[in-house]
């Protein structure tokens, strides 16, 4: 009897792995159907409006006419007085459309894709470039409540209201703002009237970005915008970092040895 049971048994094992092997034998796939049709080329209008803010943040009223609007960098319209632009008879397709002013830091829509057939709205915002100026920076090394910090520390120029100091940060001596020459950025609001700033970058945060203890970090530091981080500013796609244009023109360069 249990001869005949183990034989069973065999024989079952059998027709499960013929049925395994069969299952899992990889199936050739059927040859391609045809492509659909193209879709329809339709036309609309993009518009939209353009706000304008000084380097303290506050929003600006005047001189809107200023400003250019381009679409793909061929077709350009100029704002109203109300900051107001207008693409008539655009066809569907995907566009870069940028906002540009001589005084302002340029803000792009990359990539924006129009299906056309209708109306569709795109704002933006401009911030300022700075008039303000840096001087002194330098870095030194701190410790508060046992961390490890490398203070940047500077001077700027007078100002009865509030300005913005942003600081880039790199493992390379060619730092600055562009996306590609940066790691890291901070910023701090600098009070009216206040002439010196401290900015504490934690010696976790350099680790983490791959400058180690006993490593050298370079800075670049600018004037900026009130605003810089939410207005002239656009991502780059190829480094997954933001390009931020409302700031000064003239960095303080200078580097540390990170705690």
């Amino acid at each position: 009897m249990k001869k005949s049971f183990y034989s069973k048994i065999g024989f079952v094992g059998l027709i499960i792995m013929v049925t395994l092997t069969f299952s899992c034998k990889k199936e050739v796939a059927g040859p391609q159907g045809p492509t659909g049709p193209t879709g329809p080329s339709l036309t609309g209008n993009v518009s939209g409006y353009v706000w304008l803010y000084d380097q303290y943040g506050t929003r600006i009223f005047s001189d809107l006419n200023k400003i250019n609007v381009t679409l793909n960098n061929t077709i350009i319209c100029h704002a109203d007085s109300t900051g107001k632009y207008n693409f008539n008879s655009v066809t569907t397709g995907i566009y870069n459309i940028t906002a540009t002013d001589s005084l302002y830091g340029t803000e792009m829509a990359q990539q924006f894709q129009f299906v056309g057939g209708g109306n569709v709205d795109k704002d933006f915002k401009l911030s300022q470039i700075p008039t303000f100026t840096l001087s002194a920076c330098t870095a030194v090394d701190t410790t508060v409540n046992t961390i490890s910090y490398i203070k940047v520390k500077g001077t700027l120029t007078a100002d009865t209201r509030a300005r913005m100091v942003a600081v880039f940060v790199s493992a390379s001596s060619s730092v600055s703002s562009a996306p590609a020459n940066y790691i890291l950025v901070y910023s701090k609001q600098v009070l009216a009237n206040a002439t010196n700033f401290n900015i504490l970058i934690p010696s976790t945060d350099l680790n983490a970005a791959g400058i180690a203890s006993a490593s050298t970090a370079y800075f670049a530091v600018y004037p900026a915008a009130i605003n810089f981080s939410t207005s002239s500013s656009y991502e780059d796609f190829n480094t997954g970092r933001t390009f931020f244009n409302s700031i000064g023109t003239s960095p303080i360069n200078f580097n540390a040895i990170v705690p």
